[in-house]
């Protein structure tokens, strides 16, 4: 499927509570959930629908600094070109 430059493209949910969210989702929107092992006692959770992935979900790493229930959606958006998106960024202040 083609893409056009900035489109979200994929969804990740940096949840406090990753089990209460995937029940909070599955409930609301009919999502299922395959999990992933990151070993290390990780997971990372692919929410399922219409059999494509869709978003994913996925504890909040030691390194993010936010409160102890707060969760973060992150939006990930399309570019054929990172160099070039990354230089217009910067260049945009």
């Amino acid at each position: 499927m083609l893409q056009a430059e900035g489109n979200p493209i994929w969804f990740d949910l940096v949840s406090s509570d990753a089990d209460a969210s995937m029940r909070f989702y599955s409930d609301l929107l009919g999502w299922e959930f395959e999990s992933i092992d990151m070993g290390g006692g990780n997971y990372y959770h692919l929410a399922v629908a219409n059999d494509r992935n869709i978003a994913g979900i996925g504890g909040r790493p030691p390194d993010i600094t936010v409160s102890e229930r707060e969760s973060i959606w992150l939006t990930h958006l399309y570019t054929s070109d990172v160099y070039l998106t990354s230089d217009q960024i910067v260049s945009l202040g």
